[in-house]
């Protein structure tokens, strides 16, 4: 009976090794794919736009749609707690375009942002979505409103529209949008505004969560 019960408990110690190994790779793995996941994307030259220090200890991701009108709503509070935490977190902005006319708001974006107004033409475009974003009810129109866009951002103070109309056609843009919508739909991102914190998703969207977590990385 006692080889037995040796070879018993051989076989329960080498099957808690396997468990333990396995589970450790599985977790190490894990969070080497959610830091190579998002980490600001870089397509030819062009990386995500972002603000705040590369080597905060808090980095928070969000995959907005600019003719989302959730994401026109949630703006403004999320620029709020970059100013709060600002030189503390860094803030990561990725695409996901779902609707007719977002891609070409978001080549509006990049191209502003080549003239160092992003966040003013983000602002603008999200105050007047109205006028150029298909409604979210089943009756989207099949076409870019690609005049009612340029008219909009043609008021913004500041803005060289003959340059901003030459970058957007930068192809390095697109290919920008086609990764994030493919990354992004592989992390679990199935609508807009989708929010990570440190690589986890804040799964439903939720500002209070956000803050917790963020607190939570800072200490």
């Amino acid at each position: 009976m006692k080889p037995n019960k040796e070879v018993k408990i051989l076989l329960i110690v080498a099957s808690v090794v396997v468990i333990l190994s396995t589970v450790i790779y599985f977790i190490v793995s894990g969070v080497q794919d959610s830091k190579q996941a998002f980490s600001p994307n870089s397509t030819d030259g062009l990386a995500n736009f972002s603000v705040g220090p590369e080597d905060a200890k808090v980095t928070v991701v969000e995959f907005f749609d600019p003719e989302c009108e959730s994401c026109a709503q949630v703006s403004p509070y999320i620029k709020n707690e970059i100013n709060f935490y600002k030189g503390k977190v860094r803030w990561v902005f990725r695409y996901m375009a779902y609707h007719p006319s977002s891609s070409y708001a978001i080549r509006i974006l990049e191209a502003a942002r080549n003239q160092n107004l992003y966040f003013e033409a983000m602002t603008l475009l999200f105050e007047r979505q109205h006028e150029w974003g298909a409604k979210h009810d089943g009756s989207e129109q099949a076409t870019p409103k690609e005049k009612e866009l340029l008219n909009v951002i043609s008021s913004l103070p500041g803005i060289d529209i003959k340059k901003l109309q030459k970058d957007m056609k930068n192809p390095a843009i697109e290919k920008l949008i086609e990764k994030d919508k493919k990354e992004g739909t592989e992390a679990g991102v199935t609508g807009t505004p989708t929010l990570f914190v440190n690589g986890k998703i804040i799964d439903p969207v939720n500002l209070d969560t956000m803050i917790q977590k963020i607190e939570i990385g800072l200490k």
